[in-house]
């Protein structure tokens, strides 16, 4: 919302994997971010940095793996 990015069409699929050791909970946490592809460097640079820095990821649990993946389209 800072920067005022028109991100209308992006999309987010979401896999999520448990375990069940050494109890069942969530194991991982998958995101494939499908982003338009008029976004400039700059700007998916920046998208990017923001989703390693987001405050939600940072509240799992160290044991949770959560990998985000980026493809512009």
């Amino acid at each position: 919302m800072r920067n005022k990015l028109d991100l209308s069409g992006t999309t987010v699929d979401v896999e999520i994997t448990g375990t069940d050791k050494p109890v069942p909970r969530i194991g991982s946490i998958d995101l494939h971010f499908t982003m338009p592809g008029r976004l400039s460097d700059d700007n998916r640079v920046k998208l990017e940095r923001a989703s390693e820095g987001c405050p939600i990821k940072h509240s799992f649990h160290p044991d949770i793996l959560i990998s985000t993946t980026f493809e512009y389209t």
